[in-house]
């Protein structure tokens, strides 16, 4: 029968003549007015009023997870349960309501149990206790940690079968390379235009070198043909005799960076520093067997101290425990930086001469579908606009970049730069940089430079006369980059006292909080001072360019940012202004430099140059009577000449320009396409 009581609207009904699990329905007094009927009906009304709204929730659950979803098959059962246990309660209701004998008191307390157990199984089925929440991130963290271990195998094998592969170029030493280190948040809005970039790059090699590098393989040549010839020391005159010493000297010297350079590298690698150097203000951690190989000196306590300080991280993250948020907290360095695989066959690997490095948040990675994936690198720290920090994961990009000799220039690049020339003219002008393109000189006037604070004082080292400014975006040579790795006093005195902190706007980064260090008011932007800094105060700062001329921005009196520019600002126009940005008097067009450049490259294979002219070498390669040297100095002769050919744009010119909105992406595609007006960096422009 249907009745219909005031549960909330709803008609309610119950089954007469049988009870749940062969329970007799006992009559009692049955009037339509009887006090114990109408209880029965309410808690009847109750109970199925609940039932039906937890049905409904199992419904809508259900829905919306989707009907493949494992969550929707224990939702299902949950609702068979709960129905079992309404079911219970409604014969437990009956039961009670006839106030029976023992027979149905012990039904009564079968019924009680069945439906309590049914309710439990119901709530666990539905809501997985702490620990089955605990089990399964701690699986899908070992499965992580599995995979980005496997991803680092795969890196490492990439890095050193490209190491291993030989030379098949045109040129008989494979040429130098320039390091572009992208310093970034995660997503390039840029990368298509990087991806025509790099495309161009895959499809050509150079025949010849510019100056200064023409010189040194000029001299490389002419050991070599002394050796050949038996002349020996003795046939040397004098000054050849001064010269050879002198360039053992410079050898001597630059061997020296390079250890220091190579070091500062295994111990970004291992997690160890070297003695003086505090990465990120917290104490360094290091290895038994990195202490070994790197200083060969025994453990003290403190470094003991260190290393289980390490392990216990290490072990923290392994096990997916809260612990390690506080063990690592003191660094700037993140406990783990996610990596992404790299495509061995895609556009950056098929390309030799741009290496390619980038720093993103410790927390993100590039999709399969990204040119950059697989090159970011490892160890990042947590970057805060207008700290350290900046300047460290700097740091940490040229000592990646150190590790390939083949890399000469190290260049820092925004997320929201676009080149402004094609590759060839790019990797040109960059390689025939005698100097790095950064301000390290002082002021004309001799001024101390804008943000000095008496804390940075170093006796005899760190002074009012050697600080320097300069754009965040530089390009060194390995020599300045060697500094930069190799550097031991500097930076920890800029990490300590070179900040900004400007509360509400600018404030203490994390790591200095766990470090309970107190700030005073004070901006500093490191990354700003630092390298020219350093380069000053190694007497390097004539060794600078003295202007910023490599990456240009709009830039607003009075604001901190420089201008974005959107799509309606997009045209040939812009572009030509950019490149000569500071002087409207010089002529930075890209025609003769791509005209010249075109000399010194050909198409990968080709038999002919870009501009059709035969390569060098290509007459006297036919055999005959000449040896081997004599046809490989005569290679060389040509390849400097065409060096020296080359012509160079202004050096106050700039290569690339920022910032750029990501709506300007298909404009400045079309740009890279237009071969007389735009940019020219796509492939079509190649053959003119």
């Amino acid at each position: 029968m249907q009745l219909k009581g005031p549960v909330g609207g709803l008609p309610v009904v119950a089954m007469a003549g049988c009870g749940l699990d062969g329970l007799p329905e006992h009559g009692g007094s049955s009037g339509p007015g009887s006090p114990s009927k109408a209880r029965r009906h309410g808690r009847r009304g109750r109970r199925l009023l609940q039932a039906a709204l937890a049905l409904m929730g199992v419904w809508l659950c259900c829905t919306l997870l989707g009907p493949s979803s494992p969550a929707k098959e224990q939702l299902g059962a949950a609702s068979a349960a709960t129905a079992a246990a309404d079911r219970a309660d409604t014969a437990v209701g009956g039961v009670a309501a006839t106030g029976g004998a023992a027979g149905s008191a012990a039904s009564l307390d079968g019924a009680v149990g069945g439906a309590a157990g049914a309710k439990g199984a119901a709530h666990s089925a539905v809501w997985p206790t702490s620990d089955d929440i605990l089990a399964q991130e701690l699986e899908a963290r070992r499965v992580f940690l599995r995979q980005q271990q496997e991803v680092r195998h795969q890196l490492a094998a990439h890095r050193a079968a490209a190491a291993a592969r030989p030379h098949t170029g045109f040129m008989p030493e494979p040429p130098p390379k320039v390091a572009l280190m992208f310093l970034v948040r995660g997503h390039m809005p840029q990368e298509p235009v990087w991806r025509s970039f790099f495309e161009a790059a895959s499809q050509i090699e150079p025949v010849a070198l510019p100056e200064p590098f023409a010189q040194l393989a000029r001299g490389r040549r002419q050991v070599s043909g002394v050796r050949d010839s038996g002349a020996g020391r003795s046939g040397l005159s004098d000054a050849g005799t001064r010269s050879e010493h002198s360039v053992q000297q410079e050898a001597a010297q630059r061997r020296h960076l390079q250890v220091q350079a190579e070091r500062a590298h295994a111990g970004l690698r291992l997690g160890t520093a070297l003695p003086g150097q505090r990465l990120g203000g917290a104490p360094a951690l290091m290895s038994h067997s990195g202490l070994r190989r790197l200083h060969g000196q025994k453990v003290t306590a403190e470094e003991q101290g260190r290393l289980e300080a390490h392990q216990a991280a290490e072990a923290a993250l392994a096990r997916g425990e809260p612990a390690q948020h506080t063990l690592r907290s003191r660094s700037m360095e993140a406990p783990l930086s996610m990596l992404s695989p790299v495509d061995p066959e895609g556009v950056i690997a098929r390309q030799d001469l741009f290496s390619v490095y980038v720093h993103t948040m410790p927390g993100f990675y590039y999709g399969n579908g990204s040119i950059f994936a697989g090159y970011q690198i490892d160890r990042r720290v947590f970057v805060n606009w207008g700290q350290y920090t900046v300047a460290e994961a700097e740091r940490r990009l040229i000592i990646s970049a150190l590790a390939d000799q083949r890399n000469q220039r190290f260049v820092l690049v925004s997320e929201t730069c676009t080149p402004l020339y094609p590759p060839h003219v790019t990797y040109l002008e960059l390689l025939s940089d005698r100097k790095s393109r950064l301000n390290a000189c002082a002021n004309a006037d001799g001024s101390v430079v804008e943000r000095w604070n008496a804390a940075l004082y170093m006796p005899g080292l760190l002074t009012p006369d050697k600080w320097r400014k300069s754009t965040q975006w530089k390009s060194l040579t390995r020599e300045h980059a060697e500094l930069v790795a190799a550097d031991r006093l500097l930076a920890p005195r800029f990490e300590r006292e070179c900040y900004s902190y400007l509360p509400p706007v600018m404030v203490r980064p994390a790591y200095v909080v766990a470090q309970n260090r107190t700030w005073v008011h004070r901006s500093c932007i490191a990354d700003e001072h630092y390298i020219p800094t350093l380069l000053a105060v190694h007497g390097k700062d004539q060794e600078t360019t003295c202007n910023d001329a490599l990456t240009v921005a709009d830039w607003v009196t009075g604001l901190w940012s420089p201008v974005v520019h959107h799509a309606e600002d997009i045209n040939p126009d812009l572009i030509r202004r950019l490149r000569r940005q500071r002087a409207t008097e010089i002529d930075c067009s890209a025609a003769a430099a791509i005209a010249s450049a075109r000399t010194l490259f050909r198409r990968r294979g080709a038999s002919v140059t870009l501009a059709g002219g035969p390569l060098p070498g290509a007459a006297s390669g036919a055999g005959g009577s000449a040896s081997a040297s004599r046809r490989l100095r005569g290679v060389g002769q040509q390849q400097e000449q065409a060096g020296r050919g080359y012509a160079r744009l202004h050096q106050e010119c700039f290569l690339l320009a920022r910032k750029f909105a990501p709506d300007t992406v298909q404009l400045l595609l079309h740009l890279s396409e237009d071969c007389q007006e735009g940019t020219a960096l796509s492939p079509k422009c190649l053959d003119g």
